[in-house]
């Protein structure tokens, strides 16, 4: 008889225990799976806004090779920020694009092309102190951004070889 309690004992706990496992893998599965960040992902809180930069902050193109004005459009990767808020009243917010370092072999911003949301591609030397887009986003609503950035073809010349586009965003409130 006392064989037969701990017998049952251990059953039980060995059941639960195989439940417990299986509950806990399906639901970190399911996290993963669906989960809204990619690898890249960079979260960004303050008092207002939440900015996700879903491709990371970074632009660092050292392999790439120019594109023309056509050519970025369709073809230049996709970097893409959402700018939520979570507060009621509406916010004000500007997108500003920098170097990421200081450094002789980036390449520079005349010679460099950006389009946001599809837009004609502007040179990067246009925007005033890099700032490349002014946005407001309503109270509990979020505003995304698809970027593209590349190197322009039609500006390079053969003192530019070897130099890269190796930049950063920001999220600024105004």
């Amino acid at each position: 008889m006392n064989m037969n309690k701990l017998f049952k004992k251990r059953l039980f706990f060995f059941i639960t225990s195989t439940v417990f496992i299986l509950i806990l893998t399906v639901a970190s599965s399911y996290a993963f799976t669906h989960s809204d960040f990619s690898n890249d992902a960079v979260v960004f809180n303050n008092d207002k806004l939440k900015v996700l930069y879903e491709n990371g902050q970074v632009i660092d193109q050292k392999s790439s090779y120019p594109m023309s004005f056509q050519q970025g459009i369709e073809e230049a990767p996709l970097s893409t920020i959402k700018v939520i808020n979570n507060k009621k009243a509406a916010s004000n917010f500007y997108l500003k694009i920098s170097d990421k370092e200081e450094n002789s072999n980036n390449l520079g911003f005349d010679k460099i092309y950006y389009s946001i949301n599809g837009e004609a591609p502007l040179l990067l030397s246009t925007a005033s102190d890099g700032i490349v887009y002014y946005g407001k986003v309503n109270g509990d609503e979020e505003v995304i951004l698809s970027i593209r950035v590349w190197a322009s073809a039609e500006h390079i010349t053969n003192n530019d070889q070897g130099k890269s586009v190796n930049l950063k965003y920001e999220i600024l409130e105004k």
